[in-house]
Parts: structure tokens; C-alpha cells; sequence
């Protein structure tokens, strides 16, 4: 650098100190346990092609299916006005709509039916949803989804948290799909083991190629009757670099 404690080139700008503690947020303990799992797993490896199973309802109704992404997290929303039990696993776990995600699906699927049905709607739609994972699931293990009625659920354990948002009809949904200890650990295994696969064929690839590697750190003048000592091995040469303080 030209200019210490100023940037290079200029007279109005300067450097202010970079505070870690403020800068990188401190991670939890089930975002490191998590990381390289539940935590990484893309959107096809959850929901394979979830799309392309409710794309032709889309088509029948008119209406863009699109803007898909995930987020994984272990703390199920608090502003979630619909909340279902279901199975995942033989677990039982829970689906969630917001309101405002509950409404829009009414509006699409809905338009004309009367208050008492629309219940029943969300009820239909949240099933298709099961059977759409059930159907996608992309693994040699069989994994199995069932609708739970609420009586027959006194208490849930939630410890992991899918959100699926995208727009259906131009209107923005969220669908959060609350996992158990189980589950959260099970679907952690699978996509960890995949992931440590991918390293490893990346690593064969690797392996199976020849890489040239040529690094020049300085020029040196050695004397004729110092080549002898420069050549030996452990002989320790002076780069006659600075140091950088």
C-alpha cells in the first residue's frame, strides 16, 4: 500500500477499524452441528421437482408457478396463523401457512366458495402438498407422509424448520414445514453423506489430472562457488525481502 491510513490515490478517504464482533454474526451451535447437511442441502435435494408436479394445475388455472427458494432454520415462526399436524417419517411434524400465504391460495383456488368450504380447500391443497413429497422424494429409502387431524396431536416437538417461498399467480406464498428430532438428524445424515460423496469425486477428478505449478517468490545473484551450498538440501537462503510489519 502507497498511503498508510489513507486510501491509495486519495486525499478525502480513510480506513476505520473492522470490529469482528460487531461485523460476523456469532453462530449458534446447531448452525456449525448442522452445516454441512440439513444447513446445505439445495432446493431440489428437499423438494426434488416439486414444481413440475403442480405445474399443470398451474396451466389449468392460468397462472405462473415460479420464484422458488428455501430457507432452513430450527425456530418455527411465531406469525403463523395456520398450523396442521402432519407425519413426516412416521414422525409428526407440522405445516404452517401464514395468513396472509392462507388467503392467497384462497383467492386463487378458492374464488366463489363460501366461508364454511374454504377450511376444507387448505385442507385438500395441504394434502397434495404431502403427496407431492412423497411422490418427488429422490432416495432408495422410502419416505412417507400422512395428514393428521388436530385431536389426535396433544403436543408437538419442532426442531427444524423448511420455508418454502415462491409466487403462485403473482402472489407471494410461504409454506413452513416444521420438522422433529428425528427427522432434523435424518435428513441431516442423507444430504451430509451426499455432500462428502461430491467431495470425494471431486477429488478424484483432481487425482486424475496432471497439474503444473511454477511459483517465482525472488531473483537471486549467487556466487559461482555458493552454488554448491544454495543447492544442498536444508541449506536455509536468505531472500533478502522486507519484512512486513
Amino acid at each position: 500500500m502507497q498511503v498508510q491510513g489513507r486510501i491509495a490515490q486519495s486525499s478525502e478517504g480513510t480506513f476505520e477499524g473492522w470490529d469482528l464482533t460487531q461485523e460476523i454474526p456469532e453462530l449458534d451451535v446447531y448452525d456449525v452441528r448442522y452445516s454441512r447437511g440439513f444447513l446445505r442441502a439445495p432446493f431440489d435435494a428437499w423438494f426434488g421437482d416439486v414444481r413440475a408436479d403442480w405445474q399443470p394445475l398451474a396451466e389449468r388455472l392460468g397462472i405462473e408457478l415460479e420464484n422458488f427458494s428455501l430457507r432452513r432454520g430450527f425456530v418455527f415462526p411465531e406469525n403463523v396463523g395456520r398450523v396442521v399436524p402432519v407425519e413426516f417419517g412416521g414422525e409428526i411434524g407440522v405445516i404452517g401457512l401464514e395468513d396472509a400465504s392462507a388467503n392467497a391460495l384462497l383467492r386463487v383456488f378458492g374464488s366463489g366458495v363460501d366461508e364454511s368450504a374454504e377450511d376444507l380447500l387448505l385442507e385438500y391443497l395441504e394434502r397434495r402438498l404431502l403427496s407431492t413429497l412423497s411422490a418427488v422424494w429422490r432416495s432408495d429409502t422410502q419416505f412417507t407422509t400422512s395428514y393428521l387431524a388436530p385431536d389426535e396431536v396433544e403436543s408437538v416437538e419442532i426442531v427444524g424448520v423448511l420455508t418454502v417461498h415462491c409466487t403462485f399467480g403473482g402472489n407471494p406464498l410461504s409454506v413452513h414445514f416444521g420438522l422433529g428430532p428425528r427427522m432434523l438428524e435424518f435428513f441431516d445424515l442423507r444430504h451430509r453423506r451426499e455432500f462428502v460423496a461430491s467431495q470425494l469425486l471431486d477429488s478424484d477428478a483432481l487425482d486424475s489430472e496432471t497439474v503444473e505449478l511454477s511459483v517465482e517468490l525472488v531473483e537471486l545473484n549467487v556466487e559461482p562457488a555458493m552454488l554448491v551450498d544454495y543447492m544442498r538440501s536444508g541449506t536455509a537462503i536468505s531472500l533478502d525481502l522486507p519484512r512486513s510489519h
